[in-house]
């Protein structure tokens, strides 16, 4: 098997950093809203979708120049937090002037990176079992007759 012939070392160092990928694809889903996708159609999941990774890629360029500008690791930086920054600054940063703009953009960027996360290099995350409103958790069997009742008290 191709694994025997791979260093132990290097395959825990592929472990930890799809591990990463794991917490990564965790921010996007819980940070930015996308624990339950409200689109109808195929189509219109898929654009919902889209716009996560839009906005989540926002932010990780915003936390890279926030980071690159205070020496920072951008790891080390909140999503959430600069997530709160962002949507506190949007309605001045569109409202400026571009000479104010500028200015106000340096002063989030310094205040995104002002408040970091710990140092936690044997964090562990377990796995859970993910916990879902009542009301969504239906059987194939159950959602026939949750649809015929909720119909006939129509």
């Amino acid at each position: 098997m191709i694994f025997n012939s791979i260093p132990h070392a290097l395959l825990v160092k592929i472990y930890e950093l799809r591990w990463d990928v794991e917490l990564d694809l965790k921010h996007i889903k819980t940070t930015l809203g996308m624990d339950i996708l409200r689109g109808k159609t195929p189509e219109m999941v898929r654009k919902e979708i889209y716009i996560h990774l839009l906005a989540y890629n926002l932010l990780r360029i915003v936390m890279g120049q926030s980071g690159t500008q205070k020496g920072v690791n951008p790891l080390r930086i909140s999503l959430q937090g600069t997530r709160h920054h962002l949507n506190n600054f949007i309605s001045e940063l569109k409202d400026a002037t571009p000479i104010n703009r500028e200015r106000l953009y340096q002063i989030m960027l310094k205040l995104i990176a002002h408040k970091l996360l710990p140092s936690r290099p044997a964090r562990v995350e377990p796995r859970g079992a993910k916990t879902s409103p009542a009301h969504l958790i239906l059987s194939c069997n159950n959602l026939a007759n949750y649809i015929i009742n909720k119909l006939l008290k129509i």
